[in-house]
């Protein structure tokens, strides 16, 4: 059995599959909550394990949060007796990590480049709508340049919310008009279709800077929804990041 876990701010998504080269048995997701323990990962994953040995499963894990990394490695480590796979901008990843500093780019930024670039093919712009924005770069060469990185759409709706007495947070839909007619459409205008139209102008200035880029591909929680309103932006991958933790186990676990 192989084991993906992708752990974001927000949360943790794994995904099950019968070997490095199955379809995946299933997906699901937990809170990225920072205070759990070995014990309450247990809890919260082994009904999904019921049907593991300890001496049958490889495991690949990309984190952004160092406290949930210690805690779920140590259940992991008790529960099928081997660590699992931590992406680094060490590991042969297939592609170049050509940031300034490759060790402290975000790991599921990496994950999501490997996987476009066996998916989909060179040069290709990732843009992940997670709890950060990120609109990330690869080049014809297979260089991972970098990006940017923006506020997430859910981050900035409860910031508004929080911050201005008279507004409260709405649906995340994109309005049919920039003209908001009242509160809901005024915020969904300003903040959901303000921030479709900086991704889109995000990735028009990659494009360029790449010297063209045909292939645009969508993955995190809002991801389907900005690919459904733009036809700039797409296809949309919702479990992205677990196939480029798939590719790089196969990459490793299998030299």
């Amino acid at each position: 059995m192989f084991l993906a876990i992708d752990v974001g701010n927000t949360n943790v998504h794994v995904g099950l599959a019968p070997d490095l080269a199955g379809s995946w048995i299933r997906t699901f997701r937990f809170s990225s909550a920072r205070d759990r323990t070995p014990d309450e990962w247990h809890a919260l994953l082994d009904v999904h394990f019921e049907s593991l040995t300890c001496d049958d499963c490889q495991v690949a894990m990309c984190s952004v949060v160092p406290a949930i990394t210690r805690s779920l490695t140590e259940y992991l480590e008790q529960r099928f007796g081997v660590p699992p796979l931590l992406v680094s901008s060490q590991l042969p990843l297939g592609i170049e990590v050509a940031t300034d500093q490759p060790h402290e780019t975000g790991t599921d930024r990496l994950t999501n480049a490997v996987a476009v670039d066996v998916l989909f093919g060179r040069p290709a712009i990732v843009i992940d709508f997670g709890t950060a924005t990120k609109v990330d770069a690869l080049d014809r060469h297979g260089r991972f340049l970098g990006g940017a990185i923006a506020t997430g759409l859910a981050v900035s709706m409860d910031a508004l919310a929080a911050r201005a007495a008279r507004l409260y947070a709405v649906p995340i839909e994109v309005p049919a008009r920039a003209i908001g007619r009242n509160t809901t459409t005024a915020i969904q205008a300003g903040v959901v279709l303000g921030h479709l139209k900086m991704v889109e102008g995000l990735v028009e200035m990659v494009r360029q800077e790449l010297g063209g880029c045909d292939t645009v591909v969508l993955t995190g929680g809002n991801g389907a929804l900005f690919s459904e309103k733009s036809p700039s932006l797409g296809p949309y991958e919702p479990n992205l990041t677990l196939e480029g933790l798939r590719f790089i186990a196969n990459r490793t676990l299998d030299s």
